[in-house]
């Protein structure tokens, strides 16, 4: 769909370059909007399975924190892993995390590389439910530890004595 429509010219050109898209005749905020819309959309629909359990039927044991979930890797992006060189705040996607900054990613490894363009002093975070924070997680030698571990119910600041913080 995205390779042989229309939409998927204007959705890849918008992405590509603003300036070219607009130049090509494509509505860069309308196509901005629509394909968050349409990424909101799909994000909602795979974590519907999780939402209504085995029942298939919202009911009153629905898990706090699951729209934590909801951080995906990027495949690519127009200024690719070597944007990362002039963030100071970067968020990762995880499964888990622990208090000592190990992070459990997806699978695919586009943080594990990308974090290597990263400014050293820049602050590493995950967002997570608080059932995904475990003591401990294993870590290879690339892994980058993170900085900052966010619950809903409390924010972790790895590495730091008396690192955990508790919102008011």
């Amino acid at each position: 769909m995205l390779s042989k429509t229309r939409f998927g010219f204007d959705l890849r050109a918008t992405g590509r370059s603003e300036t070219a898209a607009v130049a090509s005749g494509v509505k860069v905020k309308r196509m901005v909007l629509l394909s968050m819309v349409i990424s909101g959309g799909a994000a909602g629909l795979v974590g519907m399975p999780l939402l209504f359990g085995q029942d298939y039927a919202y009911g009153d044991t629905v898990q706090s924190g699951l729209g934590f979930a909801g951080i995906a890797e990027p495949a690519s992006g127009a200024q690719g892993p070597q944007a990362l060189a002039s963030a100071t705040l970067i968020w990762c996607s995880a499964l888990a995390a622990s208090p000592g900054g190990e992070r459990l990613g997806t699978g695919g490894g586009w943080y594990d590389r990308a974090l290597a363009y990263a400014d050293p002093a820049a602050t590493v975070g995950v967002l997570v439910s608080d059932a995904e924070v475990t003591d401990a997680l294993p870590a290879a030698t690339w892994d980058r530890r993170v900085d900052l571990v966010v619950t809903p119910t409390r924010t972790l600041w790895c590495g730091e004595p008396g690192g955990e913080r508790t919102p008011e």
